[in-house]
């Protein structure tokens, strides 16, 4: 890191390779002080507008990593920014992204406010499937995994408004219930009176 700083500090940003690397290895530490110290370099690339030096899996890898240390705010910052930056992160990436975060309050929050702005990228048939530019959007669409994730960090914590909201949400994009999260939206609507 004292290398990187001081390399910073004469050259600048070094190549997209060293960056990818440092950050890879600073997330594998899984040390919340190494992680923010990934995340801050991460925002000072984006305010130099250099988000080009980081690759998309380095991102969704510092997200996760961020989200596994209970850090929701800087995880969901990171997967609004690949989002930005059309470099859509897979279902699968983000719903266990989603899973990390929603384990305490804010992060349940957090978690269903991300499912809803990435859900209504799909509301009301928006996105064309048929269409093959949009294949990498389409494979970021929530799924029932996704959706149970944040009903259920949101019936942990109480969060009944965000509950509906979500449950809005699930005919707008022609998502198919499971029986998983038909059980979980049943305990919502228990839960809210229903």
């Amino acid at each position: 890191w004292n290398l990187y700083k001081q390399y910073m500090h004469m050259e600048g940003f070094p190549r997209k390779s060293i960056v990818n690397v440092l950050v890879a290895t600073l997330v594998e530490s899984l040390d919340v002080q190494w992680l923010e110290k990934a995340y801050a370099l991460f925002e000072q690339a984006s305010e130099e507008h250099k988000q080009n030096l980081f690759e998309k899996e380095t991102l969704i890898y510092l997200s996760l990593g961020l989200a596994r240390c209970g850090l929701p705010v800087p995880s969901s910052t990171i997967l609004r920014k690949l989002i930005e930056m059309e470099q859509f992160p897979p279902i699968n990436a983000w719903a266990t992204i989603l899973a990390y975060m929603s384990q305490t309050s804010p992060g349940a929050y957090i978690a269903a406010e991300l499912v809803l702005e990435i859900g209504y990228l799909f509301q009301d048939g928006r996105v064309d499937p048929r269409k093959k530019v949009n294949a990498p959007l389409i494979a970021m669409k929530p799924n029932t995994t996704a959706f149970s994730i944040a009903l259920a960090g949101c019936l942990l914590f109480n969060s009944a408004r965000k509950a509906e909201q979500l449950l809005d949400m699930v005919p707008r994009i022609g998502l198919k219930v499971d029986a998983t999260l038909l059980i979980i939206m049943a305990h919502v609507y228990e839960n809210n009176g229903r």
